[in-house]
């Protein structure tokens, strides 16, 4: 039970004392449209590229912050609204440039990393700093036969740091319950690069054989 005059409730994930994730609830009362933020990444954010085994990111990441109200209407926000922040590999030590193109209500950033696979993005209200909400985009690369998966933010699912990843082993994407009933969407470690699992069933018809560079399942 909540007894509390605020309106929102902000959790946040870490592992190894770093902020992985971080999620704003919304508390709706009697009588008042439940309003929620989003981060949603462009489908054409393919930055990464393979140097023999090593992968480097290059490029610009395009995404919207979108303000949602009780899920009947939606409208993109810009920097009348929100102040909007970067963290390449989710440390606050490590903040990026971000811009806005008001033509196309897209915000962007440029990256040139060959260390950090995905970068933190957090928006807070402009006017009174009040934090909205916050969402990891995972850097795409094409596999090395030129095919790919559409980014996606990592939300809606509790997620699970698994380590280094291991041949056999099932890993979850957030749309299967484990044994204990939670719908974990799963992060391993590959080649000293961070890795989320992206589709279940495919790999399960591998027997979980399928490396965290196969990108239509990572």
């Amino acid at each position: 039970m909540i007894s509390s005059a605020e309106n929102t409730i902000r959790v946040e994930l870490d592992f190894n004392n770093m902020l992985v994730d971080t999620e704003t609830i919304v508390i709706i009362k009697d009588g008042v449209n439940g309003i929620s933020y989003s981060v949603d990444a462009k489908s054409d954010n393919v930055i990464g590229a393979y140097s023999g085994d090593n992968i480097s990111y290059s490029g610009t990441v395009e995404f919207y912050v979108t303000k949602i109200i009780s899920n009947v209407s939606s409208e993109y926000l810009g920097t009348d609204n929100v102040v909007v922040k970067a963290y390449l590999g989710g440390s606050t030590s490590n903040e990026i440039p971000v811009q806005y193109d008001q033509s196309s209500k897209l915000w962007n950033i440029n990256v040139n990393s060959t260390s950090n696979a995905f970068v933190l993005i957090s928006v807070t209200e402009k006017s009174s700093g009040m934090f909205y909400t916050s969402s990891i985009i995972p850097f795409i690369t094409p596999g090395k036969d030129g095919s790919y998966s559409a980014p996606q933010t990592l939300k809606g699912s509790p997620l699970r740091m698994r380590g280094t990843w291991v041949s056999g082993t099932e890993y979850f994407d957030g749309t299967v319950a484990t044994s204990d009933g939670v719908m974990y969407q799963d992060v391993v470690v590959y080649n000293n690069v961070y890795y989320v699992c992206l589709n279940y069933e495919e790999l399960k018809k591998d027997n979980w054989l399928s490396t965290p560079s196969s990108v239509s399942y990572w």
